[in-house]
């Protein structure tokens, strides 16, 4: 599995983001690598040191031109994430998409209200602040689907 870089839309690595400010959209390119030739390596010899009285010496392995293995023409394929920021259009649908679920889960969390008045256990008097608690959730919620 390849790591897959995170940029921004100018292609700067991201090392963190916001999901809620924006989403990733995956982009695959691909790179031709051309054929690279063969070089042979190309070195030399230095003294380090002499030692006159023996005659001797230390000498070091000095590369000049490093050697290249030759290597076909390739095709690398490259993921990358790009992160793009959410405009203030879609920012403020994500908000009342939440908005609205949220009053959803109100009005399921109270349901037991209303299924209590409809079997005669409860009286609408009981539970008359739940019950305008749901109609005024109702009504921001056909408020927020006309948008």
């Amino acid at each position: 599995m390849e790591d897959v870089k995170i940029v921004d839309q100018q292609g700067n690595p991201l090392d963190n983001y916001d999901p809620d400010l924006g989403y990733l959209e995956t982009h695959t390119e691909i790179i031709h690598h051309p054929a690279v030739e063969a070089v042979a390596e190309v070195s030399h010899y230095e003294t380090e040191r002499e030692f006159p009285a023996t005659g001797g010496r230390t000498v070091k392995r000095v590369t000049d031109v490093p050697g290249v293995e030759a290597r076909e023409a390739w095709d690398e394929t490259v993921t990358t994430q790009v992160y793009i920021p959410y405009t203030a259009a879609e920012l403020a649908a994500r908000d009342r998409e939440r908005r609205i679920a949220e009053l959803k889960r109100s009005l399921a969390d109270t349901d037991y209200t209303v299924i209590k008045i409809a079997e005669g256990a409860a009286t609408a008097e009981e539970y008359a602040a739940v019950i305008e608690q749901r109609r005024a959730w109702r009504a921001e919620i056909n408020r927020l689907e006309a948008l």
